[in-house]
């Protein structure tokens, strides 16, 4: 029985400690970064660029949404990438009013590499910053205004507000939009404040031109934002979170649509991970609590998988009747989610849509177990993941 609980309360404290430790280094912390200088006389020069793989009934939406911007229009330059595609994308982005770059690779596919042919095509000197647009998003018309309002980003990264556009569709949608808002609207602003960097999440970053111009595009993983957020972090280069610049993209609608991209996001994160943890424990160029911070966001199980181990740790000790040692380690373990259950219970109180997304919460249970196959899938499978197109339902209205 002792053995027995040592080993749930190892698990236990394994999964608490993390969360409710940088739960309270954030509350603590004095942000590091430096003021925003606000617009200056003349806006920021900026590059959209978007990858897209047989996109055309959703690109022209795209391209609209860039090219509406309340924003000087010679400030903005919007260029899709028709990479390897068999479909009318190239046309449809002309006849929409935007660059399109035509690109064929069967050896190099994927988002990274075409963002990488592309921007070896661009005069990086004649911008300041690129934000990379997946193609199935639009942007809300204030975007461009806000990321300049955010002061010069030449040299450094910012990540957007990346919303659902679809939220109400599904109730898989509603959860995905529950956990987009609790991401955007809580936990990075709080990273902003503390002056940590906000991870990149692969559509609405801005990469600086210059550090472009200096460090070239070098992220070829699975997920490329993670390992950029990586290697930045390492590099002491600041990444800010931009709420005000916000964009909205489709989520999946159904379960089966979602596996090859959740499972590409878990081994990602995971190389990443591997990767970059001896780099980010030696830098000298930031200080501890941005490497612990790091560290965090690249091992950290997401959300529902973690409340599942959690329930799960609680619901074994207390079945097994340790007596009072039960309740101290599923309480201990169950602590893990205070963070994550704040966080929740601040977006709720203001959600838009708060009846529909209780609803949707009662099916929590079949999505856990899904997501814990996903999970348990990555490990298994992990050599053979490549990038694969994600199928949406509905084009962007």
């Amino acid at each position: 029985m002792v053995i027995l609980f040592v080993l749930l309360m190892a698990v236990a404290l394994a999964l608490a400690l993390p969360p409710l430790v940088r739960a309270a280094l954030l509350v603590l912390a004095r942000s590091h970064h430096p003021a925003p200088a606000g617009s200056a006389s003349t806006p920021q020069r900026l590059l959209f660029l978007i990858p897209a793989h047989n996109e055309e009934g959703l690109i022209a939406a795209c391209v609209r949404s860039l090219l509406e911007l309340d924003y000087p229009a010679e400030r903005v330059r919007v260029v899709v990438i028709a990479d390897n595609c068999s479909d009318a994308t190239a046309r449809v982005t002309r006849e929409a009013g935007a660059v399109a770059l035509e690109r064929s690779d069967a050896v190099h596919r994927g988002k990274p590499h075409a963002i990488a042919w592309a921007l070896a095509q661009q005069d990086l000197g004649s911008v300041d910053a690129v934000v990379i647009i997946d193609a199935d998003s639009v942007v809300e018309p204030g975007f461009a205004r806000a990321i300049d309002l955010a002061g010069s980003l030449r040299d450094g990264a910012a990540q957007a507000y990346f919303a659902t556009l679809n939220e109400g569709d599904t109730w898989l949608t509603l959860l995905a939009g529950l956990l987009a808002r609790v991401r955007y609207e809580v936990i990075y602003p709080t990273l902003e404040r503390a002056g940590l960097n906000s991870p990149l999440t692969g559509n609405g970053m801005v990469i600086g031109a210059g550090l472009l111009e200096e460090r070239g595009w070098n992220a070829f993983s699975l997920t490329e934002n993670w390992e950029l957020y990586a290697s930045l972090t390492v590099a002491g280069v600041p990444i800010r979170y931009v709420g005000g610049a916000k964009l909205l993209s489709q989520e999946v609608q159904g379960l089966s649509q979602g596996v090859s991209q959740r499972r590409r996001w878990v081994v990602g994160r995971r190389q990443a991970l591997r990767q970059w943890f001896l780099p980010l424990i030696k830098s000298r160029r930031i200080r501890l609590l941005q490497k612990l911070d790091a560290l965090y966001e690249l091992s950290a199980a997401g959300p529902v998988v973690s409340a599942t181990i959690a329930v799960g740790v609680a619901a074994t000790a207390l079945l097994i009747r340790m007596n009072g040692l039960g309740w101290i380690v599923a309480g201990t373990a169950l602590s893990s989610q205070l963070p994550s259950v704040l966080a929740t219970a601040t977006v709720l109180s203001r959600h838009p849509r708060r009846l529909p997304v209780f609803r949707a919460m009662a099916v929590l249970p079949v999505y856990a177990v899904w997501r814990m196959g996903v999970s348990v899938g990555s490990w298994v499978g992990a050599g053979r993941l490549s990038w694969q197109k994600t199928q949406r339902n509905a084009n962007p209205s």
